[in-house]
């Protein structure tokens, strides 16, 4: 019998009220509990008994955002909104539900897909326009222009926020209002407008240590390879992590919280909870880079790393851990552990109450979740190469079969299915554990977690690393030879190797391959297309383009034959790595990279774009000095 048939059959003999009040707590029991296409069923359910009770509209689509099914959540959003039209509150809070989707895009990805960009800001404007008086409103519609990229319009609407409602906010309101403020400047590329807003949030509440934080995000992304950001992010972290108060009795009893910063330094100090094993002595602390690198075709920039420490990788092992927060943070015993990442973890995701729901694992793990997993970048040049190594020193050691292997969840990315998808992995398939719900939950691995992480030391002769924000996702290099081995060993396992010619100079198709990344994305050109087309008409089929869409192995084929990249700032410039000895790079500026051999070539004279925006279009001139810098390095490449 269904749900509504057995309403039906209740009515009769038990109070109605009693009924749809014991079907909402057992629906908000299931949403609670992860069982989110139960509950939305139910609250489906008491939304065909009860119409007009427009709170139920947005229970069930956020049992389905949680289901993953977007489309079904905008759909009984849009049957709300038709019933009411001309209710303020059901648009504010239409508004709010898709502002927050955009912002926890790795949770609710593609939301664009399923709704326009001027649909869902046509629901915030109306949300403004029934609720004139109401500053969240406007506030709202100012955080959605920002989530969708439109920066400029979110500046004029918080600062007419401001304006017209700073009289009447709390303190809390008006620091919220005044932050994000600050992030969309950020996203505008006005760091110094956005560094004074900051620097006024921490003066108007120096305790606060988020406003601290928001002055060390500004000189992250506005600075990058700043002191400043380093000891900021530094000092906001502390102030974070002394402010927690778990007393869970197997987490932290005392509810006296400290942060590691160094696994060396906590498995010499406590070896009885933490045991390292080095697995690069003879690669560690070896200098390479070049300083005649990058080659600058304009104005040198002041800071730009050229050397380069290869840091340590140790295989870490806990008895007993546990782990929250997106990007995997690993605490226990009143601890706090960064490793390698140092201060630079997101502790903004982390699950900081003792009702967070744990997840008890029984069975040993080893873990590759980490900072941003689901970028690809992230993925192929952080967790995936520590996956390869655990896999070597943990997983495929006799008696370990049982160890288990905490990966995202599936469809997270379709490049991390891919890759787990590999006929390399098919022996640690029903070995994986997804890990899903970090922000709210704590994973409690009582068998013991193992780990790869890389760490380098705190005196740094070159200033590259130590200190240095941006520093701490640059894997060592090892990681990037690792890395291309394995994908070049599958690519020969299936027969798939791209074969160069003998002659090497002979251009070759595809030896020019050219990263794109789309007009509207941040940190591409405005007009790429007409970029790409001049290009061709210099290069013809020696130029190929990267979308990003290709298949993984596809991708690998395509860099391991071309002999010069060339692209901006963005993840697919990593697939660099998997060029053969010699590959060229040729850069247009938005921040400092690490070394990844070769030769890169860093055109300054091409305007560069701010972290969140795209580049200017470039014109005839700029066209042809990309044109000829190719030309030059792929010269150079053919000549060695």
């Amino acid at each position: 019998m269904t749900v509504t048939a057995v309403l039906l059959h209740l009515v009769a003999s038990e109070d109605p009220m009693q009924i749809i009040e014991r079907l909402y707590n057992a629906a908000s029991t299931d949403f609670e509990n992860g069982h989110f296409e139960r509950a939305a069923s139910t609250f489906r359910t008491l939304k065909s008994a009860v119409p007009e009770w427009s709170d139920i509209y947005f229970h069930i689509a956020k049992a389905e955002m949680f289901n993953k099914r977007i489309d079904k959540a905008f759909l009984v959003l849009d049957e709300g909104s038709q019933r009411f039209m001309d209710s303020g509150e059901f648009y504010l809070e239409y508004c709010s539900i898709t502002a927050g989707m955009l912002l926890h895009q790795s949770d609710f990805s593609r939301v664009q897909r399923f709704k326009a960009p001027n649909e869902l800001a046509a629901i915030c404007e109306k949300a403004v326009t029934l609720n004139p008086r109401n500053h969240l409103a406007l506030h709202t519609l100012a955080t959605l222009q920002m989530l969708l990229g439109n920066y400029r319009e979110a500046i004029v609407v918080f600062e007419d926020c401001l304006q017209r409602f700073s009289s009447s906010l709390s303190l809390k309101e008006l620091h919220e209002t005044k932050a994000n403020l600050v992030e969309a400047l950020v996203r505008a590329g006005e760091y110094d407008r956005a560094f004074k807003m900051a620097r006024t949030l921490e003066a108007e509440d120096p305790s606060n240590p988020f406003h601290v934080h928001k002055i060390a995000y500004v000189r992250t992304i506005g600075w990058p390879i700043d002191e400043l950001a380093w000891s900021y992010t530094n000092r906001s972290l502390h102030m974070i992590v002394d402010r927690l108060s778990i007393r869970n009795p197997e987490v932290c009893p005392s509810g006296k919280w400290r942060l590691a910063l160094n696994y060396t330094l906590e498995a010499a100090d406590h070896p009885e909870r933490i045991s390292l094993v080095q697995l690069n002595p003879e690669s560690a602390h070896s200098v390479y880079g070049r300083n005649d690198d990058p080659v600058f075709v304009g104005n040198p920039l002041p800071k730009y790393p050229r050397l380069f420490i290869e840091r340590n990788i140790h295989l870490v092992y806990m008895g007993t851990a546990f782990m929250s927060g997106r990007s995997g943070i690993v605490h226990g015993n009143c601890t706090i552990y960064t490793g390698g990442h140092h201060v630079t973890i997101d502790i903004q995701s982390f699950a900081d109450a003792d009702e967070a729901i744990i997840v008890q694992v029984n069975d040993p793990v080893v873990r590759v979740i980490q900072h941003q997993t689901r970028n690809y970048y992230h993925w192929m040049l952080e967790a995936l190469p520590k996956l390869l190594l655990l896999k070597k020193h943990v997983l495929d050691l006799p008696g370990n079969e049982n160890i288990k292997i905490l990966v995202p969840e599936h469809g997270a990315a379709s490049f991390i299915d891919a890759t787990l998808r590999m006929d390399e992995f098919k022996d640690l398939q029903g070995r994986f554990i997804e890990y899903t719900r970090g922000s709210t939950s704590r994973y409690w691995f009582k068998g013991g977690l193992w780990q790869v992480d890389w760490i380098h030391d705190i005196d740094d002769e070159f200033g590259t690393l130590s200190g240095n924000i941006w520093a701490a996702y640059w894997p060592p290099r090892e990681v990037h030879h690792l890395v291309r081995e394995f994908f070049y060993g599958a690519l020969k396992k299936r027969g798939a190797f791209p074969q160069l010619p003998s002659t090497v100079e002979i251009p070759t198709e595809g030896a020019v391959v050219y990263v794109a990344r789309g007009g509207g994305v941040a940190r591409g050109f405005a007009n790429e297309d007409d970029i790409v087309q001049h290009l061709s008409r210099h290069f013809g089929q020696r130029l190929v383009v990267h979308t990003g869409r290709e298949q993984l192995l596809d991708q690998v084929a395509m860099f391991a034959r071309a002999r010069v990249v060339v692209g901006g700032h963005g993840a697919g410039m990593m697939n660099y790595v998997f060029c053969r000895e010699g590959a060229a790079m040729v850069l247009v500026p938005m921040d400092p990279l690490i070394a990844m051999g070769g030769k890169h070539y860093v055109v300054t004279e091409i305007p560069g774009a701010s972290y969140y925006s795209t580049y200017p279009a470039l014109d005839e001139n700029q066209m042809d000095l990309l044109v000829h810098t190719i030309q030059r390095a792929l010269d150079d490449v053919l000549n060695v």
